[in-house]
């Protein structure tokens, strides 16, 4: 005990296609989350908006543009989906805090705590919450589960020579998906492995990630499955 993870759940893990909530998906978050509390004082969970965030904002952008708008939609949902994984692993104790600043103070406590946590300002992404929080506990790393298994030279859903990157730098990540080093915001249902402003913050902070595809959390070796897919490190 005494050391602390954050992951960021992808919103894409929580729901299917027709956009029914992913049962097996849960199943094995709950079998993980069991073993992970014999191993940290303190876990984290940062839940995105996946495919229901992006299925909403693509109905009502018939009616508006307002990007602050889509953002406020997106953050309600992952909000929506923290407190749906509170519920799934049914512990009373875990903390749903509304607030960066509320999430920050829980974590200043000395005492071990499971908090999960949505979206919380515009502009942001989930992955930037998982980022700020895993500064502020003094980690070097985060974890993002989605339901990709690396980051691909190209999208493997078009291109069948794609092949998996494992290990590459955030110069190599900005490059590949042409981000720029002064971006501050994100575009609301941008779908990317890592949101631009997080890498930014990533790469300035000196943080990495490893990504990994969702479906391996059936496995027990929780490192194995964390640490399976792409490292994107400084």
């Amino acid at each position: 005990m005494g050391q602390s993870i954050v992951v960021k759940i992808g919103g894409s893990l929580l729901y299917n296609t027709d956009l029914t909530v992913r049962t097996d998906f849960l199943h094995k978050l709950v079998h993980w989350y069991k073993d992970a509390q014999k191993k940290y004082s303190k876990i984290v969970l940062a839940t995105g908006g996946g495919k229901i965030s992006r299925h909403l904002m693509k109905q009502v952008s018939q009616f508006s543009d307002n990007q602050e708008d889509f953002h406020q939609i997106g953050m309600s949902v992952t909000q929506t989906n923290a407190y749906i994984l509170k519920t799934v692993l049914a512990d009373q104790n875990i903390k749903t805090p509304s607030s960066m600043g509320e999430t920050l103070e829980i974590l200043m406590e000395d005492s071990p705590m499971t908090v999960i946590s949505g979206g919380f300002k515009v502009g942001w992404s989930s992955d930037m919450n998982a980022a700020i929080i895993a500064d502020v506990l003094h980690l070097d790393r985060f974890y993002k589960l989605s339901n990709i298994e690396y980051v691909y030279t190209s999208d493997p859903k078009l291109d069948p020579t794609a092949k998996p990157l494992r290990d590459m730098t955030w110069t190599q990540y900005f490059g590949q998906f042409k981000i720029k080093p002064g971006m501050t915001q994100h575009e609301p249902g941008m779908n990317v492995p890592i949101g631009a402003y997080c890498a930014v913050f990533c790469s300035e902070k000196g943080l990495s990630i490893f990504l990994a595809g969702g479906e391996k959390l059936n496995q027990t070796d929780i490192s194995a499955v964390l640490e399976s897919g792409s490292y994107i490190h400084p």
